[in-house]
């Protein structure tokens, strides 16, 4: 595999040149970035294409887009290699304008205009999109199949509950250090009044709480 390095300098240059490219006779095909993000929606075998699968890449590329743009019109530091200063301080709101309706409006001959358009249009689109995976009933309605990799009877369903609170459990015991304080909550009142350095409210004898307990305060 070839692997090509490319320097601070060069990268910076070629980010800029995708984001402000001119599209020719105002087509958005004719933006390399418009073109490569057709692909994204492919399935790895390029055998499918989904919109629910596309927009997500999609809204990556607007959300980079705009942090570009907003450095391309107020420049955090000044870029000496692509003649770009450092934003002054004043005036700010008109120079963030001006690269905004040049690039960033609906309907500007620009490649975000277009990202965003898709991005819509593919959220629409998804909607009709078939389910990420399908699943099937035996015949008696008791079993559930994804595939021939997993199915679940509605008898073991039905344990799931008394499985998740074991485990529940499980954990604070881990958490207690298996221990199994007896507390009445109704006792267990704080002292707002008390600035005494150090206090806790676990300490209080009406509160009752064992000594391994209020080791931990």
């Amino acid at each position: 595999m070839l692997s090509v390095l490319v320097s601070p300098v060069d990268s910076c240059r070629l980010r800029s040149g995708f984001s402000t490219e001119d599209l020719i006779e105002g087509q958005p095909s004719s933006s390399l970035l418009v073109y490569y993000s057709g692909i994204l929606g492919f399935s790895s075998d390029g055998a499918n294409f989904l919109a629910k699968r596309y927009t997500p890449y999609l809204s990556g590329l607007v959300y980079i887009q705009r942090l570009l743009f907003l450095e391309h019109a107020l420049p955090y530091r000044a870029y000496p290699f692509l003649g770009i200063h450092r934003r002054t301080r004043l005036q700010q709101h008109e120079q963030l304008d001006e690269v905004r309706q040049k690039y960033m409006l609906t309907g500007s001959p620009s490649a975000l205009e277009e990202l965003q358009s898709l991005r819509h249009f593919g959220r629409v689109m998804a909607r009709e999109d078939p389910p990420s995976f399908l699943l099937r009933w035996s015949d008696d309605g008791q079993t559930i199949f994804y595939e021939d990799a997993f199915s679940l009877t509605m008898q073991d369903f039905c344990r799931l509950p008394k499985h998740f609170l074991n485990k529940a459990r499980q954990l604070c015991d881990e958490l207690m250090f298996d221990l199994h304080p007896v507390i009445d909550l109704a006792k267990t009142k704080d002292d707002m009044a008390n600035t005494e350095t150090g206090f806790s409210f676990v300490s209080m004898p009406r509160i009752g709480l064992p000594m391994p307990i209020q080791c931990f305060q």
